[in-house]
């Protein structure tokens, strides 16, 4: 995967990192402060299940969460310990992705129901 510039297109971007989606490879990249991760398709959505299941609602004051990026489907677990702040902002860099992909999706079925 290249490295991100101001002249590459993001899927989703804000004002505390980004998401985008490799033309090349079809992995996707995820900046969010000081973490990057490069993820497959699959993994890609695993993580978004992971971060929208995490329950906000129950999040003591000034804790952190130790937040698993890989799940069950890698041998090692890596975790990112983060706050309620920062996992909010991770979910919602990733559900803005989310919502780019599934109206990309729906574009493409449109532009093929025609033909």
């Amino acid at each position: 995967m290249h490295a991100a510039s101001a002249d590459r297109p993001y899927l989703f971007q804000n004002e505390r990192g980004y998401v985008l989606r490799c033309a090349c490879c079809g992995r996707f990249e995820i900046a969010l402060g000081r973490l990057l991760l490069q993820l497959s398709p699959e993994r890609f959505e695993a993580l978004c299940k992971r971060v929208r299941s995490v329950p906000l609602d129950a999040w003591e004051p000034g804790s952190l969460c130790a937040l698993s990026l890989t799940g069950h489907m890698e041998a090692a677990d890596i975790r990112y310990a983060c706050t309620r702040a920062e996992l909010i902002a991770l979910r919602e860099l990733l559900e803005g992705a989310q919502a780019m992909l599934e109206l990309e999706r729906l574009l493409h079925a449109s532009l093929h129901a025609r033909n």
